[in-house]
């Protein structure tokens, strides 16, 4: 259970967002606990999110790292030729991967800032959206404004009603740009509207504790929604606090992230060992996909 989005802001860059709660144990005796990264850098200028099964989850991510390094920094991959490549790959590491896993479903998001081409009215890249799903992994790519949703949480009623008021309200787009007095302020204040309806609307299996990733030419950055608060009141910071560090007020409570495994082995150590997971071994997935 899970629910990452991601979407292109149009000023030059894209953000990504996912929360961090994992649903384990037998069907009789479910539990959960926010302890997963689940959106990382894949190579220059990427980053992907998955949800579904997490152990495919993490082959699939670490095969796009594999594939997608550069040594050459000079050089930057074309998202839109991955996304075409993606889906025939994706299909093998999938399909090695026994029933128990498969039933648990994988889905991807990949966002990418694309080298050929610039944003309308600015020289920054334009960046680009898709997502994937099992079991054939054909690409959907984001329309303008639209936020693509994976997991659990795109089937949730209030979460799916932001996206479709960010995709549809030019107003309210309008009003997040404002946030842009510091670069990635526009994300950030989308992701505290996406906080605070994952946490006046708690459903089984989505968190509000969650990553932002950013995507623009040269650079992906993730960060937490680190916040303080003290009733309805809430103090962020605007893009990666490491631009502009989260303030903190004596009087205000803090919102911050727990510990997160950024791995399947870290995974399994966090909730003790592979049986708290179901987990089944497989041969180890070799091989890239260009």
């Amino acid at each position: 259970m899970t629910w990452v989005i991601a979407t292109n802001v149009l000023l030059g860059y894209a953000v990504g967002i996912s929360d961090i709660r994992i649903t384990f144990g037998s069907p009789d005796s479910r539990q959960e606990r926010d302890c997963l990264q689940k959106i990382y850098s894949v190579g220059p200028d990427l980053a992907a999110g998955f949800a579904g099964s997490v152990e495919i989850g993490f082959a699939m991510i670490s095969s796009l790292q594999k594939a997608l390094k550069l040594e050459d920094q000079s050089l930057a991959w074309d998202p839109r030729s991955i996304a075409e490549q993606w889906p025939s790959h994706a299909r093998k590491i999938f399909n090695r991967y026994p029933a128990a896993q498969q039933q648990l479903g994988s889905q991807l998001i990949l966002i990418g800032a694309n080298p050929t081409e610039n944003a309308p009215g600015a020289s920054a890249m334009r960046t680009c959206v898709y997502s994937f799903s099992w079991p054939e992994f054909e690409p959907v790519q984001a329309r303008p404004h639209e936020v693509l949703s994976i997991g659990s949480g795109s089937n949730v009623t209030p979460y799916r009603e932001l996206l479709e008021r960010y995709s549809h309200d030019h107003e309210f787009r309008n009003m997040l740009l404002m946030g842009e007095s510091m670069a990635g302020g526009a994300a950030t204040m989308f992701a505290s509207y996406v906080t605070n309806v994952v946490r006046d609307n708690p459903r089984p299996g989505v968190s509000p504790h969650l990553h932002l990733c950013l995507v623009r030419s040269g650079q992906v950055q993730v960060w937490p929604n680190d916040h303080s608060y003290k009733g309805r009141w809430q103090a962020h910071s605007l893009g990666p606090p490491a631009q502009n560090p989260r303030p903190d007020f004596a009087d205000m409570e803090r919102f911050s992230m727990p510990t997160v495994a950024t791995s399947f082995a870290e995974l399994c150590e966090i909730l003790g060992g592979d049986a708290a997971l179901g987990r089944t071994s497989i041969a180890p997935i070799r091989g890239g996909f260009f």
